[in-house]
């Protein structure tokens, strides 16, 4: 891996790394604030491997750890579907991820879930209602895209299927506001400008669009 010009050593198969549910995954790993841990997905989806994360230290050291999730959570064969996300918290004691299910189970994993950090630990469901979609304050329209923090305690996410980018706290989960958008499958943000970057799929066609802040109705520049 290529981590800020340099290489970052680890051994791991990209088929764990890198979901892959039928069609062309889409991952996300996450880096710390302090830049000296990476976060991956590790699929899972079978009896004998859960979904994990894996820490990678980027000093040299390789892989730092491995946490298989907590099955009471999400279901007897949790994985990492197609579509999985992550951002950590502004203040980096939190990781927030999007995408897991329960393999044998039905309907959409309409839930942003969040790990306590370094430790991995108290997986729970920070926001949304696990296989009960919605469109209001407190609920997904399905399965999450992508997720960004803006380095000040607030958490961007892609409701995708309601045309959206939900802004909620990072203490709390409450929602602060939303961004409508067609389609938003991924989102970045500049944390010293406050420029957020929204990559979608809509009836146009793909495109790439910037806004100067989340508050902001129309982007200040697109590219499709």
């Amino acid at each position: 891996l290529t981590l800020a010009g340099r290489t970052v050593p680890g051994r791991e198969t990209v088929v764990d790394l890198m979901p892959w549910q039928g069609g062309s995954p889409t991952a996300t790993m996450a880096v710390s604030p302090d830049g000296k841990t990476l976060y991956f997905p590790i699929c899972g989806g079978t009896p004998f491997r859960p979904a994990e994360i894996m820490r990678l230290s980027t000093d040299g050291n390789g892989v730092a750890g491995r946490h298989p999730l907590d099955k009471s959570k999400i279901g007897e064969l949790p994985e990492f579907g197609d579509r999985s996300h992550m951002a950590i918290s502004s203040d980096g004691k939190s990781l927030f991820l999007s995408g897991l299910r329960d393999r044998r189970g039905k309907g959409e994993p309409a839930a942003i879930y969040r790990l306590r950090l370094p430790e991995c630990t108290g997986l729970d469901v920070f926001f949304g209602e696990r296989g009960v979609p919605g469109k209001d304050a407190t609920h997904l329209g399905a399965t999450a895209g992508g997720l960004a923090s803006d380095g000040k305690g607030s958490l961007l996410v892609c409701d995708t299927a309601n045309n959206r980018i939900l802004v909620m706290g990072e203490e709390d989960g409450k929602l602060k506001g939303e961004m409508a958008c067609d389609s938003p499958w991924n989102v970045g943000m500049h944390r010293t400008s406050g420029a957020v970057y929204v990559a979608s799929q809509g009836k146009g066609g793909a495109k790439l669009a910037k806004f100067g802040n989340w508050q902001d109705a129309k982007p200040v520049a697109e590219r499709p």
